[in-house]
């Protein structure tokens, strides 16, 4: 059952990540532990600066809509956007020797997150869709992370 749900459409612009962060935080922040919320919102950041650098590269005007909820057990954020089709790979982790500065961003959603889906709708969207279970003394109101 979900409980509250958030939907915002803002600009593909960097500058509005802040607001993304602040919406997680305030719905999620009297059910989920720093750790997972901090893992929420590094999945995020990659994903939106992923969106803005590489689906919208060089197109100005472009949105994303981000739909967050919060269910009995799970914290579930969907993201649209009409940008380029993401190429799926499986995320991995870079070799170790080859330092790039880069790379990182889809390993670090996947470990972060319960679950990580993309799709490309009919209407040409990208779908984005995150999820990440809440633990059980987090959503009894304990906010320490230990179940």
């Amino acid at each position: 059952m979900i409980e509250r749900v958030v939907v915002i459409e803002c600009p593909a612009d960097l500058a509005f990540l802040a607001l993304l962060r602040q919406s997680i935080d305030a719905l999620c922040e009297s059910v989920m532990p720093d750790l997972d919320m901090y893992q929420l919102q590094l999945a995020v950041s990659e994903l939106v600066a992923n969106i803005v650098i590489y689906a919208y590269q060089g197109i100005i005007g472009g949105k994303i809509e981000f739909r967050i909820a919060l269910g009995e057990s799970v914290v579930m954020l969907d993201l649209f956007d009409s940008g380029a089709a993401y190429e799926a790979t499986e995320p991995r982790l870079p070799p170790s020797d080859a330092l790039l500065e880069g790379g990182y961003g889809l390993f670090l959603m996947q470990q972060s997150l319960d679950v990580m889906q993309y799709s490309r709708g009919a209407d040409q969207r990208n779908h984005w869709h995150l999820e990440k279970r809440l633990t059980v003394a987090a959503h009894q109101g304990g906010k320490t992370g230990w179940t």
